[in-house]
């Protein structure tokens, strides 16, 4: 849904984006995802959980580990390098997210608070670690209609990837038919600049067992523009439902950022992800 995923959760990763949508649905999820990018050869694998179903407060937990090695050239920045040498600017960072929500009104006012622990791994630098939070809030004054509101990261990490961002999103959804969602996301520490960024989407759920989904992610003030596609497959059995979800992210437009030479350019504009979650 082109990242606009911050009001109905549904997904773990409305413990990354807004804690507070943990709580917009009634499930006990659990995930396991993997993702690969050409342009840095980056690799991450990702789990986590959360329970909104047992009561009006929910607690979940995400762990990921980011390997990645973008293009560089050392010689332009290191005067000790060696061209020969097979030095390489890989970077991991493990990533581990706790948060907790509380449900009134039955899940149509939630309100969240998450804890967020970042370890970089350098090969060329000083390793590092961040501890940062989010918090936020989602409403739905109708059962088809959300609104939230949350601010991630407001311990400064002093990590672009991780910076502090305020977001507002409305959604609708129509349970077996349509999900849609807008979000808008200020970028408050990464750049110079305060920035806007928009993404939006849609889901559509074809007899609910075949989801189709498409969106537009827009990044650091629309320099960098998006499209995403991606399609899931739900299969009920008596006691969970499995859902297997495969989407991609194909950056559109002129790219400024370094690109690699060992590869052609299509394949480094795109980026992978396939997902296995469990609800109870």
């Amino acid at each position: 849904m082109g990242g606009a995923i911050r009001v109905l959760g549904g997904t773990v990763s409305a413990i990354r984006t807004n804690p507070a949508a943990m709580a917009s649905q009634k499930s006990y999820l659990t995930a396991l995802s993997y993702s690969f990018y050409g342009r840095e050869k980056t690799h991450i694998f990702s789990s986590g959980a959360y329970d909104s179903k047992s009561s009006a407060f929910t607690l979940g937990t995400t762990y990921s580990v980011h390997i990645s090695t973008p293009p560089w050239n050392p010689g332009t920045g290191l005067s000790w390098f060696q061209p020969d040498s097979d030095l390489k600017n890989t970077r991991t960072t493990h990533r581990w997210e706790v948060a907790a929500a509380y449900a009134l009104l039955d899940h149509r006012i939630n309100f969240g608070l998450g804890v967020r622990i970042l370890r970089n791994n350098f090969s060329l630098r000083e390793n590092s670690m961040r501890i940062s939070m989010d918090t936020g809030v989602t409403l739905f004054p109708a059962k088809f209609l959300g609104f939230g509101f949350s601010l991630a990261n407001f311990i400064p990490t002093k990590d672009e990837r991780f910076a502090t961002r305020l977001s507002g999103g409305i959604a609708l959804t129509l349970q077996d038919l349509l999900d849609v969602g807008v979000d808008a996301v200020i970028d408050l520490t990464s750049q110079s600049n305060t920035r806007v960024d928009v993404h939006g989407g849609l889901t559509f759920k074809a007899l609910q067992i075949v989801l189709i989904r498409a969106g537009y992610y827009g990044d650091r003030g629309f320099i960098d523009n998006y499209i995403t596609w991606g399609l899931g497959v739900k299969i009920p059995t008596a006691r969970i439902t499995i859902n297997i979800d495969y989407a991609m992210r194909v950056e559109v437009g002129p790219m400024d950022e370094a690109l690699r030479t060992d590869r052609r350019e299509g394949f480094q504009r795109i980026w992978n992800t396939i997902g296995l979650n469990l609800s109870f």
